[in-house]
């Protein structure tokens, strides 16, 4: 039989992806995303795939707005979010804490009864909240504000993290933005690939993660294709980073395997590597720390490198969640606490801690006045009102932490 006796594919049509949803063709891939900083992974993003049996590979492209036009945008989403959970358990054995991100479509997020059905989902199918979260696109914010902040403050009181999608491209308001209820930010691709070659991209992501920091969220960037991408990314602040040159998409099968063989040493950025046995030998012989947990780079530095003239010992974290794990590693004397951080903020900080019976006395360090009224507010055991004397930052450390003997 000749090419030309082949009977012609038609185009697809909405029937042909309802039909492929029920029949178990719609499967998924995950890509790890890590932090930068500790090149933990910390999530895996679970992407949709169509395998057609006469088409082959669908591009996503082409079968989410089929999914739109026929309304099965939800059923995708959990069909994918089901897909996931069933290896999300043995995942988090490895890797506690990882979860899943599922990208949320606009029709999904409008629809009033989405966090009902998303509450029944995670009780039906014995998954917990805190395993996955949503990403929205920036756009979806700007059809039906009202009813999509509305889902979204729903699916986050079950504990899901939100994030935004594509951040830059939405072209939503500074205002606007500054209202949205959601933990992170994604930075889209076609800011972060080029940016080693071109400063007006790099500027860009600069003053994105600058904005998404000052706003409280996390940021990710997404396209990160090779390791000078990554470090000029961690140079500049970001928290997590996406794309090729950590990993591509790969299937459930394969993602246990990778998982067990990524070394975090090798990724982190900014952070000496130290094998585990020496870190502990060095630990156990110096004793205990001051932990400074900021998110503001100049300012950890010139904290550090003043206490350490002072003879104490310090570790570091950029945000609420590092710090929580270092407390529990480096089992400090004292924390000196930035309030405004990504991820985990300094009263989420507090709570985990008192919620895990930890002791260890809190220094509250932010701007002004509020320094004082946050202290009063959560029970810390000190303050510092930034800018502070230096003498000021020596004396509150002194009256919790040991100075170290040389």
């Amino acid at each position: 039989m000749t090419w030309a006796m082949l009977p012609a594919i038609r185009s697809l049509v909405p029937e042909d992806f309802e039909r492929a949803l029920a029949r178990g063709e719609i499967g998924i891939a995950l890509q790890p995303l890590v932090n930068i900083r500790s090149g933990r992974v910390v999530r895996l993003e679970a992407l949709a795939r169509w395998q057609d049996p006469v088409r082959g590979q669908i591009a996503p492209a082409t079968f989410i707005p089929l999914a739109e036009s026929c309304g099965q945008a939800t059923a995708l989403a959990f069909q994918i979010l089901r897909q996931a959970s069933r290896s999300l358990p043995d995942w988090r054995v490895q890797v506690p804490g990882l979860r899943v991100a599922v990208n949320i479509s606009m029709q999904t997020m409008q629809d009033p009864l989405f966090a009902d059905r998303l509450a029944t989902f995670l009780v039906r199918n014995d998954a917990r909240a805190e395993w996955f979260e949503l990403e929205i696109t920036e756009s979806t914010f700007m059809h039906e504000p009202e009813r999509t902040l509305e889902t979204v403050e729903r699916v986050r009181r079950l504990g899901l993290v939100v994030s935004i999608d594509d951040f830059g491209t939405g072209y939503s308001s500074l205002g606007y933005l500054a209202a949205l209820p959601v933990n992170a930010v994604k930075i889209d691709r076609q800011f972060v690939t080029p940016m080693t070659t071109d400063h007006r991209r790099e500027a860009i992501v600069r003053a994105t993660i600058a904005l998404g920091h000052d706003l409280g969220f996390e940021v990710v960037a997404e396209g990160v294709e090779d390791r000078e991408i990554y470090e000029l990314l961690g140079a500049l602040g970001c928290d997590i980073a996406q794309g090729f040159h950590i990993a591509r998409p790969m299937p459930v099968a394969e993602i246990s395997g990778w998982l067990e063989e990524w070394d975090p040493a090798i990724a982190a950025v900014g952070r000496r590597k130290i094998d585990p046995t020496r870190r502990a030998r060095h630990t156990a012989a110096i004793g205990r720390h001051v932990l400074v947990a900021d998110d503001e780079p100049a300012i950890v530095e010139m904290i550090r490198d003043i206490l350490e003239d002072a003879g104490f010992r310090v570790v570091t974290a950029a945000n609420g969640s590092e710090a929580l794990r270092l407390v529990e590693e480096a089992e400090p004397e004292v924390v000196l606490l930035d309030m405004n951080m990504p991820v985990l903020d300094g009263e989420g900080f507090i709570a985990a801690l008192r919620e895990r019976g930890i002791p260890t006395p809190i220094v509250v360090m932010t701007a002004g006045s509020s320094a004082r009224r946050w202290a009063a507010q959560l029970g810390a055991d000190a303050y510092l009102s930034k800018p502070f004397e230096l003498a000021s930052l020596v004396d509150v450390t002194k009256r919790f932490a040991t100075v170290k003997n040389n």
